[in-house]
């Protein structure tokens, strides 16, 4: 059994947002992370696409942004109400991005990134980014998981006392 909150780090990737505008992630970084896991929902009331990429920079204000050419693994459900919404379908192995279909449903999409496959030393900062929401009626957030190398690093521990 895994248990998510020993397993990652979650943090909050893009707070719920509408707008026509696109939604950035925040910058996080990379440092001692195996993978890390970006997950959104959408739900989209006004039949747009909506482009999904991958960058890497240097600091955590996106200073020399560049799209990731490779290391991203990326599913989606474009219809969550149907079957249940338990249908996650591959889309893309070790690419840029995905672009999810026009459409009036809510959707889900789920990437891992290897940080592995970044190249240069300087990018060791990541996020994502959801371009053309293009409609105020257009909702979404995002969190992100990070798996580190080291299973307690970068975890915020709890402590109460028994008195």
């Amino acid at each position: 059994m895994i248990d998510l909150i020993q397993k990652f780090q979650v943090i909050q990737a893009v707070e719920p947002t509408s707008g026509a505008g696109a939604a950035v992630g925040d910058y996080i970084l990379m440092k001692n992370c195996h993978a890390i896991w970006c997950v959104a929902s959408f739900r989209r009331d006004n039949s747009n696409a909506c482009a999904i990429t991958h960058e890497v920079a240097s600091n955590f204000a996106g200073t020399g942004s560049s799209a990731v050419s490779t290391g991203v693994q990326s599913w989606s459900a474009v219809d969550i109400t149907a079957n249940g919404g338990e249908q996650l379908v591959a889309r893309t192995s070790l690419a840029t991005g995905y672009t999810l279909p026009a459409a009036t449903k809510p959707s889900i999409y789920v990437s891992r990134f290897d940080p592995a496959h970044v190249n240069g030393t300087s990018n060791t900062h990541y996020t994502v980014k959801f371009a053309s929401m293009a409609s105020s009626k257009n909702n979404m957030s995002a969190t992100y998981y990070l798996e580190h190398r080291y299973p307690s690093y970068g975890h915020l521990l709890a402590t109460t006392s028994s008195t």
